[in-house]
């Protein structure tokens, strides 16, 4: 797949992470786990592991994810939210590219999914930042192609990463 072809969607899926975080209604973060996640971020960072020293709600894998979103500060919630909605934004360029792949491979037009992945934020608003769902869902895009290429098991293993992480992958 050529860059430039997927400039667009990606610079389209920007702008609506940013509608997400600054209009309503899809800025409205009144469902929010960031206090909690914050909390687990601070945690991880400062060297305590889950389920051994503290308790922790959430699959394996997503406490690496968490540390990793915390890097950017957990001071505040807007420092956190932002690291989380930068790695969402990330996973979410990489999910994108994935799908655009995948229905290239069944015949389709891989760009006008593209455009149609970008749109996502716009569909789920605040969650797009504050949750850590994208962590799952672009590796599980990305697994469906790894199959789909004829790389079963990479795209297994990835898939089982995936659920790791938020198990609804």
């Amino acid at each position: 797949m050529r860059p430039r072809r997927a400039a667009g969607p990606a610079v389209l899926m920007g702008a609506a992470f940013l509608v997400s975080a600054a209009f309503l209604p899809w800025s409205d973060e009144s469902v929010s786990d960031i206090p909690v996640l914050q909390d687990f971020a601070r945690l991880f960072l400062a060297g305590n592991l889950p389920y051994a020293d503290f308790p922790f709600e959430y699959p394996p894998l997503a406490w690496p994810a968490l540390a990793l979103a915390g890097l950017g500060g957990t001071a505040d919630q807007d420092s956190f939210l932002a690291g989380l909605g930068l790695l969402n934004f990330a996973f979410a360029l990489a999910g994108m590219l994935a799908v655009g792949r995948l229905t290239d491979l069944a015949g389709g037009n891989g760009r006008i999914a593209m455009y149609g992945w970008a749109l996502f934020p716009l569909l789920i608003g605040a969650i797009a930042r504050n949750h850590f769902e994208m962590l799952a869902a672009a590796p599980a895009a990305i697994a469906i192609l790894l199959v789909a290429t004829g790389r079963p098991s990479a795209g297994l293993a990835l898939i089982g990463a995936a659920a790791m992480v938020k198990p609804f992958a």
